[in-house]
């Protein structure tokens, strides 16, 4: 029923964690899609190990390093024939162990929805808890946030395969925010929640591709805000504004960039 797809480039501090947590889930009728992206550490070396033991693990691998959009591509066109829903995992985060269960009860219950993703703990590279960011739950909160940021956590998301099979996979225009460029899309046509409910622990570390690309991020959310910004169903006064906003922040050094980001999108812990 749930086909659950990983990416994975040179992560093999982080990757067992993540693989393990995917196999620990309540719900366990999935097969799990992972593509390495030819990394030049031992990522390779312990995949193959977990795949050895596990036969939900389908493993592969690109011939040459082909960047993240290419492989959730591959990873998209992969999946099992008659596979109703797919989970979007990345290779350094932990899910929950009711991550599955969870979404794909949600959208057993609620067909008229077609993507689903949830609320996350934030933690650092030694995996403690740096804050936790949650996420508008209903779908016209959605479609109002969208236009000023991202209403979702990528590796929280689990979709309908009907959703990709409408909208296509991931715009190769976009080789960093390609997931923000995705939503717009589906949002276009379909349904979509988050729960509140933490799914998810994401993991900041310093050689994140968020902190080395964080303003070719921004660049591409602003152009992809600024082809949709307009539509009827997207825009708003606020959203116009931060809009303005983000082309000022351009001008503003990648470490102010970052605190300001981390300002605003994620409540910190306390104790």
């Amino acid at each position: 029923m749930v086909s659950v797809l990983m990416p994975v480039y040179n992560c093999d501090r982080f990757v067992g964690d993540a693989v393990q947590s995917i196999l620990d889930q309540t719900y366990s009728d999935f097969e799990f899609i992972i593509i390495d992206d030819n990394s030049t550490d031992a990522t390779w070396e312990i995949l193959n190990r977990y795949a050895v033991k596990d036969r939900r693990i389908k493993l592969l691998r690109n011939p040459t390093n082909q960047g993240i959009v290419f492989t959730r591509n591959r990873a998209l066109q992969t999946v099992s024939f008659g596979n109703k829903y797919i989970a979007i995992m990345d290779a350094d985060d932990l899910a929950v162990p009711q991550r599955l269960e969870k979404q794909f009860r949600y959208l057993e219950g609620y067909p008229e929805c077609s993507f689903l993703g949830g609320a996350m703990i934030l933690i650092n590279e030694e995996g403690k808890e740096l804050g936790r960011r949650f996420y508008p739950q209903t779908h016209t909160a959605i479609q109002k946030m969208i236009g000023r940021r991202n209403p979702f956590a990528q590796p929280t998301v689990m979709a309908r395969r009907s959703l990709f099979n409408a909208i296509g996979g991931y715009n190769p225009a976009f080789p960093v925010a390609e997931d923000y460029e995705l939503w717009f899309r589906a949002l276009e046509r379909h349904a979509a929640a988050n729960l509140p409910d933490i799914l998810l622990y994401y993991r900041l570390s310093n050689d994140q591709t968020k902190v080395k690309q964080l303003k070719e991020i921004l660049r591409n959310t602003i152009l992809i805000q600024k082809t949709r910004l307009f539509q009827p169903r997207f825009f708003s006064l606020l959203n116009l504004f931060c809009f303005f906003g983000e082309i000022f922040l351009l001008l503003l050094p990648a470490a102010w960039i970052l605190w300001l980001f981390e300002k605003k999108t994620y409540r910190k812990s306390h104790g």
